[in-house]
C-alpha cells in the first residue's frame, strides 16, 4: 500500500457541484481505497491504495460522482512522493503561504503565452512555470489577480489550484498516514 493524494477540480465552489466530503470518502472506499481522509470542502483527499488502484482512481472516482451527482469533476491523483516534489520545487517558499498558489496542470505545459502572462501580472505578482505546474505569488490576494483568473488560457492546460496553506495541511495528513 502506498499513500496518495487526490485533488478534485471544481466541487463545492460557489454553490455549484455540491459533494459532501462524507460521500467522497464513501466513494473512495468503494474503489478500494483505505484510510481515506479529506481536508476542507473543496475536494482534497488523502488515501492509501495499491499502485494499480491509484492509477484508475481518477477515472473511476469521476465516473462515480457523475452517476451519483450528475457532474464529473477532474481528478488529479499524485503519489506522496510526487506531491512532495511539487511542494519542494516551490520557488516562493520564503513568502507568506496564504499568498502562494500552486496550479497543478493536468498535462505538461509546452507553449505558454509568456507575453500575455507578463501583461496580466500585477507589479507585485510573480509566477514560475515548472513542467506541468504554475506557482503564483499574489500578495494582494488571488481574488484580485487578473493573472490567476486567466492562467489556463495563457498556458492552454487545465489545472486545479490550491494555496500553500492547504498544501501544507495535506502534507501533514500525508505524513500522518504512513
Amino acid at each position: 500500500m502506498e499513500t496518495w493524494v487526490a485533488l478534485l477540480r471544481g466541487i463545492n465552489v460557489g454553490g455549484k457541484h455540491l459533494l459532501p466530503m462524507r460521500q467522497l470518502v464513501q466513494y473512495c472506499e468503494l474503489l478500494n481505497c483505505q484510510n481515506v481522509r479529506t481536508y476542507i470542502q473543496s475536494g482534497n483527499v488523502v488515501f492509501q491504495a495499491t499502485k494499480h488502484t491509484a492509477k484508475s482512481i481518477d477515472r473511476e472516482l469521476a465516473h462515480t460522482i457523475y452517476t451519483q451527482h450528475g457532474f464529473s469533476p477532474q481528478v488529479l491523483v499524485l503519489s506522496k512522493t510526487a506531491f512532495q516534489k511539487k511542494l519542494s520545487a516551490n520557488p516562493f517558499a520564503d513568502e507568506e503561504p496564504k499568498y502562494v498558489h500552486l496550479f497543478f496542470g493536468l498535462e505538461r505545459i509546452t507553449e505558454p503565452d509568456l507575453e500575455r502572462l507578463e501583461s496580466l501580472k500585477a507589479p507585485s505578482e510573480q509566477f514560475a512555470i515548472l513542467r506541468s505546474d504554475i506557482y503564483l505569488f499574489a500578495p494582494l490576494g488571488i481574488g484580485r489577480s487578473k493573472l490567476a483568473s486567466r492562467l489556463g488560457s495563457c498556458v492552454k492546460v487545465e489545472s486545479t489550484a490550491r494555496n500553500m496553506n492547504t498544501l501544507l495541511a495535506l502534507t501533514n495528513i500525508l505524513n500522518a498516514s504512513t
